[in-house]
């Protein structure tokens, strides 16, 4: 299978994807006006009542519209981090992942080949070919390249995805390309704690910054708009998915069984983390100079997330244990109320 930008196939991959530089200086047209657009929809406060399913770093979550169900898929809290939105335009079936470049092209063919299933589900048995459009959101100039190599690893992912499966031919539509140097910003940060040495605390350097750092994609119109989300809109288990990518699980999660309407967790469990006691306690900045890619430019909660993430993995040392009775997956099934969606756990 092979990648299309403006309906053509990527031209010679091998020498585009050799740097970001030479990929934009191919297609930086194809996509700057898009991704202009993008970053200039007003941002959406996202809570329970949009009746979202919120998928963690290192998931992916495929949907269906066959029924009653869920209104919008997203996730935020991406630095150097991307947002992949895949979606059958015929037939609503839509896809997003939040990849962090961990388990990369397992997740990226996993994602194509659990849509083409939910497509075969929705189409007539004499379908043809499958036109899937893709979008790519995330990251930003960031001074270690991570964005800039996750983003050329997605592209070429897409692009050499193979159909090994008795699923249809498809055709994948690079619709959407707001990524790395397309999706930065130069913005005024005070330096961090641990160079005041050399600079008064109310000194501020200018840094380079994502623009977007969510997105929530409404999956019956398919639109796409720059998004937060309450921690309620970040259900079930949200201290359990963050643990899972957090320390040490190194592949992509599918978190949602379309045809069931259910949240699904496989159980796992993740490495040893020595000295965890020590990690509560130790103040903001350390936190953020020690556990984040980007510490300049992660959003203003990410110390309260390291910080519930790690006392859940100080309390729940083996998943298996304490969380994953009998080794059996955790299941829940989305609840429509007045207020929002609530999220009930099947027995």
């Amino acid at each position: 299978m092979a990648l299309f930008i403006d309906g053509s196939c990527l031209r010679n991959p091998t020498k585009v994807l050799e740097s970001m530089e030479t990929f934009l200086e191919i297609y930086k047209d194809s996509f700057d006006k898009c991704a202009e657009d993008l970053k200039n929809v007003d941002l959406k406060q996202v809570t329970s009542a949009d009746n979202v399913l919120y998928v963690h770093q290192r998931e992916f979550a495929v949907f269906n519209c066959n029924s009653e169900s869920l209104s919008k898929l997203g996730t935020d809290m991406a630095t150097t981090c991307h947002i992949v939105v895949l979606r059958c335009p015929a037939t609503k079936v839509t896809a997003l992942g939040h990849f962090d470049g961990v388990g990369t092209s397992q997740g990226v063919n996993e994602m194509v080949d659990a849509v083409l299933e939910e497509v075969i589900q929705q189409s007539a048995p004499h379908l043809g070919g499958v036109g899937l459009n893709l979008h790519i959101i995330g990251g930003f100039n960031d001074s270690r390249k991570i964005s800039d190599r996750l983003s050329l690893d997605l592209i070429e992912e897409f692009h050499s995805y193979e159909n090994k499966r008795d699923l249809p031919k498809a055709k994948i539509h690079l619709k959407t390309f707001c990524a790395s140097s397309l999706n930065n910003m130069v913005v005024d940060k005070p330096f961090l704690p641990h160079t005041v040495g050399h600079h008064e605390p109310s000194e501020t350097h200018k840094v380079n910054s994502p623009v977007i750092f969510g997105i929530s994609v409404d999956v019956i119109t398919g639109e796409i708009c720059p998004a937060t989300f309450n921690d309620d809109a970040k259900l079930p288990l949200r201290d359990l998915r963050s643990a899972r990518s957090l320390n040490g699980v190194r592949v992509m999660a599918n978190i949602y069984r379309s045809r069931e309407n259910c949240f699904v967790m496989e159980p796992f469990t993740y490495d040893k983390m020595p000295h965890i006691d020590d990690w509560l306690v130790q103040p903001d900045h350390i936190i953020r100079r020690y556990m984040s890619t980007s510490p300049e430019v992660e959003p203003r909660n990410f110390e309260a997330h390291i910080r519930q993430t790690l006392q859940f993995i100080y309390d729940n040392p083996d998943p298996t244990v304490t969380v994953f009775q009998q080794n059996r997956a955790l299941m829940y099934d989305p609840v429509f109320t007045e207020q929002g969606i609530v999220w009930k756990e099947r027995a």
